[in-house]
């Protein structure tokens, strides 16, 4: 079901050095415990995309424990303002205190609460988003997100390959076929959409590139 090659994956990750030791410590913490957190291959291109956008403004729909939260504030270099949503308070109690142990706690805010609801009450632009939520949700998340977005902002959404599945349906078991339908149709609103440029990238479990187009006067 893995979208790449383990040695791939591996050769990857051996490149991921170097990083903030408190977002190692993390990452491993989340990993012990099977909390979903950015793989290596998606967190260096986040980390890239950050230092060559530099965004002011950051939303992130996902917060988890605040890993990927951190990876953008310290590769943006432009101490950035980040609001990231999280619906699981125990989760979202775990990033509030690893935010604080990097001293970030009024740079970064995490709003508890359901995706929709946070982001319907949102106001203002966004030059830089990244979801990384659940992933049947992402289409129903889009309206606001673009509403948010910034023109020429950048959005990020991880995990749209769904372990290859939004490619194959020989791979889609019963019980994952709604959310991989919800995908399909995600990514082809975005495809569809004449504002917007786009690519996807096979990169960790698929991750798609969403540029919104500023409007010509």
């Amino acid at each position: 079901m893995n979208i790449t090659y383990d040695y791939i994956d591996e050769y990857i990750s051996s490149l991921y050095s170097g990083e903030n030791t408190l977002i190692n410590e993390i990452t491993e913490f989340a990993r012990e415990r099977h909390i979903p957190v950015v793989c290596d291959a998606a967190a260096l291109l986040l980390r890239f995309l950050c230092a060559r956008e530099r965004p002011r403004r950051i939303l992130e729909v996902g917060t988890a424990v605040g890993c990927s939260a951190l990876i953008m504030y310290y590769a943006s270099g432009s101490d950035p303002k980040i609001v990231t949503i999280e619906r699981n308070e125990d989760m979202a109690d775990i990033a509030k205190r690893n935010i604080a142990r990097a001293g970030l706690s009024a740079r970064i805010e995490i709003i508890i609460a359901d995706a929709h609801e946070a982001l319907s009450a949102q106001t203002g632009e966004f030059d830089f988003i990244f979801m990384d939520a659940a992933k049947g949700q992402y289409l129903s998340f889009l309206p606001d997100v673009l509403r948010l977005l910034s023109p020429d902002g950048l959005l990020v959404c991880d995990n749209v390959l769904i372990r290859g599945m939004v490619a194959n349906d020989e791979l889609v078991p019963h019980r994952h076929k709604t959310m991989t339908v919800n995908m399909r149709a995600f990514i082809d609103a975005i495809k569809s959409d004449p504002a917007l440029d786009f690519t996807l990238l096979s990169v960790g479990d698929g991750v798609l590139l969403c540029q919104k187009k500023k409007v010509k006067p």
